[in-house]
């Protein structure tokens, strides 16, 4: 299965904060047989709903 990672980060998050998660994310998905093809990050202080991914 391939895997678009998104991630919508508080503006304050650190880079090794946001990396974290990224990684957390990806392992969720290789132990489910996934392969990450593409990782996004976007810093926003709350979700933008009207533009949703889910």
């Amino acid at each position: 299965m391939k895997t678009i990672i998104v991630d919508v980060a508080p503006r304050q998050l650190q880079q090794d904060e946001l990396d974290y998660r990224m990684s957390e994310l990806e392992s969720l998905v290789s132990t489910y047989g996934g392969v990450t093809i593409i990782k996004r990050i976007q810093k926003r202080d709350e979700p933008d709903y009207s533009t949703y991914i889910g």
